[in-house]
């Protein structure tokens, strides 16, 4: 991030638009009373599935990279950072500043991803009680009086 405080939060409003506008969709799949018809939720499921691979990569990648930015937290004690105040020591408490951006951005980027694998999970689900219902009601057939 380099200090550039107006970057990382055009980063972190993208994401949580991001977020936010996958929130919505799953919300409206599973509390509207009109339930969208199978073909949209098919189509709605080819095209997430279509970055599937991806995500889950990119998932793969940013957890490892979150892991490694909260391990290197970890290690600096609060008394050595207050040692780099002391000293004035600004590169190290920079380089401090930038990990913790990107570790901000990386954790936005995981719930992100998250999100995208529940309106995937939410999608399946509703696709497969549909199925279900409708072989039962194939199997059932109409009621003769």
């Amino acid at each position: 991030m380099n200090g550039n405080m107006g970057e990382l939060r055009d980063e972190l409003r993208q994401h949580f638009s991001s977020i936010a506008e996958t929130f919505d969709r799953a919300n409206t799949l599973v509390f509207d009373d009109e339930h969208p018809a199978e073909q949209d939720l098919r189509e709605q499921l080819r095209k997430i599935n279509e970055t599937a691979e991806q995500v889950r990569a990119r998932t793969v990648a940013s957890y490892a990279s979150f892991e490694q930015l909260i391990n290197d937290e970890r290690a600096e004690t609060a008394a050595q950072i207050a040692a780099w105040k002391q000293a004035r020591q600004t590169s190290q408490l920079h380089a401090r500043a930038d990990r913790c951006e990107r570790c901000a951005v990386i954790a936005t980027e995981i719930a992100l991803l998250a999100m995208d694998q529940a309106e995937r999970a939410i999608i399946q689900a509703l696709l497969a009680r549909a199925e279900a219902i409708s072989v039962q009601i194939q199997h059932v057939g109409p009621h003769r009086p």
